[in-house]
């Protein structure tokens, strides 16, 4: 049975008529987008509905996974898992033939709808295992994205991940490649306070999953070892911050460098704890060499039997696709077979054509802008719909200038960032004091010295707007300050004489270029800043544990005729019954005139239920005749106990905290109404009378 949807099939043969795995209402959300709405409208629909559902499904920066891959018109490629097409959206673009599998027909129809003009694609619908038995056997490519972790719930076999891949690899041709992307079981986002992102939990892959988890990732190790013995050989990608929506995929060829990282730390679909800087974690780890062990995520490359003829290979890709489709560019290292290496930037779109094509004839100004100058830009050269740039060996200058400041010479850093200012403004300017040609984008990490050359590697926003060389100085800074903690932009816009006004013109220029490159269209920052989740610190986590304390616990001062005094008090313990109410008997000495009742050493809120004295004096508010709340430390209760004659005294109360900020709304409230009594009694402590209901 088949349903076509455009020019899309749907084979139905193995649909069993139920969908057994889907995500409710939000599916249906989904369906209706794709189908009213294309592709140019997605990034506006995840902004008007807010949901982490929206943004996975329908971020064109799911298919940067695996864009930048060979594959190539003609050629056959199976999607296992499908779900709701994001990343067949990135495969039908090459021109191969795509045969997908999706259990659910909810999510089949809506890649069918979002792909319904590609005559290259079928959707089987279906368990897998009853499809795969009717799948071809000459497969060059086969993708697993977010899928081979849930080999369990599907395959019926003792170690079904080793037998799903087996059975995979049986479908792929002789020299065929299989992508398996996956989270890391030990990436550093986890150890860092990140849920796992299957179980929802805290440290649930990294404590070995649950036996009932029909879910697993693996180590790298582990994922590698499991693959060679099966035959193939194995590729080693790092999709960064991870698969799902990834920026930039680096490589075991081609690994982070300090400061390239931005550890990025968005979290849609769960809150997540914060504990420890994952920013500096990063960089620790990438200088120590341990950058793949601690990937958030991993894109394996398994490529069946023989390695056949070395061929061009990507090894670092970065993806430039949150800004408008005008400008919406990806960015390669290749290595080719020769052992060279070349760069490229890429299309992304039709509309991105022009861009890339615009960069040889920018490379033609600037080569003329620059003669006689310290600078030279990038050789540039047009290939088919890409433009083709010399690879040169180097540090950039801004790993240059990290170096040195990690190292204490912050005298030579600090000289070559002026010196690189000098030959800036010894460069043309128009008649109204601009750049005569303005590449905004000089700033360090675009710039490699050699032989006394200064090399602009990248300048594709060369004249894109307008600006005196103050500017580009300034961005080179703000940038610069972005990628390395040891310093801060205010700091070296002092030191070079950048002063307040100045920035706060360039920053708007900044503004004003993000918005022209952006053209409407909102990023991941912009998402989460929106409707990302809450992310909590260790230090706010334990400010909240602090002010808890122990709440069976309260300090007692006893008042025998010479005062409170911190020589005549002790700690008791209470009973804590229903909702956190507490009972104390407290055994009181002789002669006793006063008893001191401290329930925290933090603000609070205190429901008295029972006291054996019905008046006391307190240093807090009070609420009504049987709550008081003290918005200050060392809260304080004072029973006058001169006419009681038990040994015991018997006290019952609630207590309570409050939020930091409604906190400090309260204590307002409570300063206007106190500041007069105060200042009838010359600023001394008042104890405010209470007398129990």
């Amino acid at each position: 049975m088949t349903e076509k949807i455009g020019k899309v099939s749907l084979d139905l043969t193995d649909y069993s008529g139920k969908d057994l795995y889907s995500e409710g209402d939000a599916e249906d959300v989904l369906l209706s987008i794709v189908k009213e709405h294309g592709p140019e409208e997605y990034n506006h629909q995840i902004m008007a509905h807010q949901s982490w559902s929206t943004l996975y499904h329908l971020s064109d920066l799911r298919g940067n996974i695996i864009d930048f891959l060979p594959v190539k018109e003609g050629e056959k490629v199976l999607e296992v898992g499908a779900g709701c097409g994001a990343v067949t959206s990135a495969l039908v673009k090459t021109g191969a033939a795509i045969t997908c599998v999706e259990l659910s027909k909810k999510r089949s129809l809506i890649n069918a709808h979002r792909n319904s003009g590609c005559e290259n694609l079928e959707i089987k619908v279906g368990n897998f295992q009853d499809i795969e038995k009717r799948l071809d056997k000459d497969y060059d490519h086969i993708m697993l994205i977010g899928v081979f972790e849930y080999a369990a719930s599907y395959i019926d076999a003792p170690d079904p991940y080793r037998t799903f891949m087996k059975i995979l690899l049986g479908h792929l041709k002789e020299g065929g490649r299989m992508m398996i992307a996956i989270e890391n079981k030990y990436g550093l986002k986890y150890f860092a306070g990140c849920r796992e992102d299957h179980l929802g939990t805290f440290f649930g892959g990294i404590e070995g999953y649950e036996d009932s988890a029909k879910v697993r990732t693996f180590s790298r190790d582990k994922l590698r070892k499991m693959a060679e013995e099966e035959g193939c050989s194995v590729f080693e990608y790092y999709p960064y911050p991870d698969y799902k929506l990834p920026v930039t995929v680096f490589s075991q060829e081609r690994l982070p460098y300090s400061g390239e990282t931005d550890s990025r730390g968005f979290n849609f679909d769960a809150d997540r704890a914060l504990l420890f800087d994952e920013s500096a974690a990063t960089t620790q780890i990438i200088e120590d060499g341990m950058f793949p062990f601690f990937s958030n995520s991993f894109l394996f490359e398994l490529k069946k039997g023989s390695s056949g003829a070395e061929s061009d290979r990507v090894i670092y890709s970065r993806h430039s696709n949150e800004r408008s489709p005008l400008y919406a560019i990806r960015t390669d290292i290749i290595r080719k077979p020769s052992g060279e290496f070349s760069v490229k930037k890429c299309p992304l779109s039709e509309r991105s054509e022009a861009h890339v094509r615009s960069l040889a004839d920018k490379y033609e100004k600037l080569k003329a802008y620059f003669e006689g100058s310290r600078f030279a830009a990038n050789h540039c050269s047009l290939s088919g719909r890409d433009a083709e740039f010399e690879f040169i060996e180097g540090d950039t200058l801004e790993r240059e200038l990290i170096d040195l400041l990690k190292n204490g010479r912050e005298d030579v850093a600090y000289s070559l960032m002026k010196e690189f200012s000098i030959f800036l403004e010894s460069l043309g300017r128009d008649e109204d004091g601009n750049m005569s040609v303005c590449d905004v984008d000089m700033i360090f990490s675009n710039i490699i010295r050699e032989n006394g050359t200064w090399h602009v590697l990248d300048y594709e926003w060369t004249d894109l707007v307008k600006a005196p060389c103050g500017f580009v100085f300034y961005r080179a800074l703000k940038y610069f300050a972005a990628a390395c903690p040891e310093v801060s932009l205010l700091d070296m816009c002092i030191r070079f004489g950048i002063d307040e006004d100045a920035a706060s013109e360039y920053e708007e220029k900044e503004a004003l270029l993000q918005q022209r490159i952006a053209q409407g269209r909102l990023s991941l920052i912009a998402f989460d800043a929106i409707f990302g989740k809450g992310a909590y610190t260790l230090k706010e986590m334990m400010r909240t544990v602090e002010a808890r304390g122990r709440i069976e616990r309260a300090k007692l001062y006893f008042d025998c005729g010479e005062g409170f005094s911190e020589g005549n008090c002790c700690y008791t313990e209470g009973r804590i019954i229903d909702r956190n109410k507490l009972i104390f008997d407290i055994t009181l000495p002789n002669n006793i005139k006063a008893l001191r009742i401290d329930p925290s050493d933090n603000p609070c809120m205190i429901k008295l239920f029972h006291a054996d004295a019905r008046e006391l004096s307190t240093n807090g508010h009070k609420i009504n005749n049987d709550t008081i709340y003290f918005g200050e430390p060392d809260p304080q209760m004072i029973f006058d106990l001169r006419s009681y004659n038990n040994t015991v005294f018997h006290i019952e109360y609630q207590i309570g905290y409050i939020e930091e900020g409604f906190q400090e709304r309260i204590n307002e409230v409570v300063k206007k109404a106190t500041e007069k009594w105060k200042g009838l009694f010359g600023g001394k402590e008042i104890y405010e009378k209470v007398t129990l209901s």
